[in-house]
């Protein structure tokens, strides 16, 4: 065997961990290695060489893998046949098709072999063979890489999700604001500069704002562009009068209609409230084709000249529509029926950051890998290499439920594995339904008065993924997903300890309700409510006018009012418009906080903060 590099040494750890590599057969490789090492480390000029790689293609490994399994498959043969004589025509077959795969691989590999079933050697290689290939340590490699291989082409992007706006907003751009605004404008015979200067008829709030909203619809058009689309900026029509449809949808990319929807971060949501109002969804009366809404994350700006200077960046949160929301909501209530209420997923005036997901174009490898899943799986196992250990992705993505249920894993473990195979068959991956999944395993243990936190900690480890962000930072993928803002994991950590907090006051849920995406609430066995799980849709009013957006409100950190039952912001004091408690609480709060901490909003002005 070749010297190997770091990575492939780092692959073999790997193979111990997950159980393709015995400890024992990992410690004589090592030795061995560093054996060669010291004979191979200098050359006669005393300068270092490179270890090389031991396979130019994985194709070798793969005959290998196949070659063992056949192997296999003729002793279960022959095994079952009582007459010697006949052994070897049970198997006819099996060993013509072993013979084509050695003259393949002596083909590929320059080694002439000879039938392994042979009991008389005649001095060349052999399979199992020539010892440098055809090791443990060798085949342990070679699945390993091919591992490594399917999953960076499982989690494979063609653009990064956090984009700037190709140009800076000009003119046309300015003049699109000021429509939107109901003030007359014609970009053709003014100035830029007028543009900029008619735009301060609009506060300051409502200038970024829309500025906001312009810059993020331009954000989607380098987003589809870079994926190979045509997009046709539909929006920028407006001003034209030539035709409606903008009234519809913002871009036309490819045949999609899409409509963009920007969010910008409030105070204290830490980039994870993400309130998008959508009236309503829309099609085409025309044709019925149904407009895509996407979603798109923009830091809040509190100059308009920023806009106009600079090259405003946003986060890409994805894709939803109509159709897409319905059939979440329909297995949802088929799969959590019995526990869980998901009436709530339909408030159209607020779409949640977990809701989006990205086009199919997005992951361009993604199909193709999960599609050649089930044979790899297949042939792991019958080459006696498929461990419960194995990454979780592959298990659950190759939909494999005969081989998952041979597999000696733990029954827990196995139950989660074909749920998800179940919701792969219903509706797909996406990051809704795999929030949706955390939530309704977790609440269903709740209901059984269990404690959630093992079930959501065994789902982490079968569908996480870390994957380096273009910035060098390691991130969690789901089964190949991105999730850029953490949805799933940080649902998995809320009901971990939403559930534990349960237990230990000894409250016993026997249902609960989704009334808002946001807002989860749980029905006692007494028959009370209480909201478990909530955002804070409140504004701040002193020492500034500031959108609250503090995301999760908790019964673990945060106490219900006694008077309208909504838990109470630990930032703002904020519970229920309606409650008459509300504004008095947040004033003494605020009186506190600036007390305690009088220098906290000093970047801040008195202008509104986030939308």
């Amino acid at each position: 065997m070749s010297l190997l590099t770091a990575a492939q040494i780092n692959l073999l750890d790997k193979a111990v961990e997950i159980g393709i590599l015995s400890q024992s057969e990992h410690l004589q490789f090592l030795k061995w290695h560093a054996t060669e090492l010291k004979h191979h480390n200098y050359s006669d000029d005393k300068r270092v060489t490179k270890p090389r790689p031991l396979y130019r293609t994985s194709e070798p490994a793969v005959i290998e893998l196949e070659i063992r399994t056949i192997l296999r498959e003729i002793q279960i043969a022959e095994d079952e046949v009582d007459v010697p004589q006949k052994r070897r025509h049970s198997t006819k077959g099996l060993r013509k098709k072993l013979f084509a795969l050695l003259e393949k691989l002596s083909a590929l590999t320059g080694i002439k072999y000879v039938d392994p079933l042979s009991r008389e050697p005649e001095g060349e290689e052999q399979l199992p063979g020539r010892p440098e290939m055809l090791s443990s340590a060798r085949v342990a490699l070679d699945c390993m890489e091919e591992l490594q291989s399917l999953e960076a082409n499982l989690c494979f992007v063609a653009t990064p999700v956090v984009l700037r706006t190709n140009a800076l907003l000009g003119n046309a751009d300015a003049a699109l604001c000021l429509r939107w605004n109901d003030i007359a404008f014609n970009a053709r015979t003014t100035s830029e500069a007028t543009a900029w200067t008619r735009l301060r008829e609009l506060d300051t709030y409502r200038q970024c704002q829309v500025l906001s909203a312009r810059s993020a619809e331009l954000v989607m058009q380098a987003y589809y562009a870079k994926m190979g689309f045509d997009v046709e900026d539909v929006s920028l029509m407006q001003l034209e009068d030539t035709t409606d449809d903008w009234k519809v949808y913002d871009l036309r990319v490819g045949d999609r209609l899409i409509d963009v929807k920007n969010a910008r971060k409030s105070l204290n949501g830490g980039g994870n409230f993400v309130e998008h109002c959508v009236p309503k969804f829309k099609e085409l009366r025309a044709t019925g084709d149904q407009v895509v809404i996407a979603g798109v994350l923009s830091d809040y700006q509190k100059d308009p000249n920023f806009y106009r200077q600079a090259y405003p960046s946003a986060t890409v949160l994805g894709e939803v529509n109509v159709v897409e929301v319905r059939r979440l909501y329909l297995w949802a209530k088929y799969r959590f029926g019995p526990h869980l209420d998901l009436t709530g997923l339909w408030n159209y005036g607020f779409l949640p950051g977990w809701l989006f997901e990205y086009p199919d174009a997005y992951y361009p490898r993604r199909n193709e890998t999960i599609n050649s899943l089930s044979s790899i799986a297949r042939r792991l196992n019958g080459a006696g290499l498929f461990s419960d250990r194995l990454p979780g992705w592959l298990l659950v993505l190759c939909g494999d439920e005969e081989l998952v249920r041979s597999m000696p894993i733990k029954e827990s473990k196995r139950k989660l594995i074909l749920d998800l195979h179940l919701m792969v068959e219903k509706i797909g991956v996406s990051r809704r339904s795999l929030y949706v999944f955390v939530m309704g395993i977790a609440l269903e243990a709740l209901a059984n008065r269990d404690s959630p936190e093992d079930d959501l900690t065994e789902l982490i480890s079968l569908i996480a993924l870390p994957v380096k962000s273009p910035n060098g930072n390691e991130q969690l993928s789901m089964l190949g997903l991105a999730d850029p803002m953490g949805y799933v994991v940080s649902l998995v950590k809320t009901l971990s300890k939403i559930g534990n907090k349960l237990l230990t006051l000894g409250i016993h849920l026997t249902g609960f309700r989704l009334v808002h995406p946001a807002i989860l609430k749980g029905v006692c066995s007494d028959g009370r409510v209480l909201t478990l799980l909530a955002y804070c849709g409140g504004w701040q009013t002193v020492p500034i006018s500031a959108r609250c957006g503090t995301t999760p409100l908790t019964i673990i950190d945060d106490e219900h009012c006694p008077l309208c039952g909504h838990l109470v912001c630990h930032n703002c004091g904020h519970c229920s418009n309606i409650c008459r408690s509300c504004k008095p609480r947040q004033l003494e709060r605020a009186r506190l906080i600036s007390e305690a901490e009088q220098d906290r909003y000093a970047d801040f002005d008195s202008e509104d903060y986030g939308d």
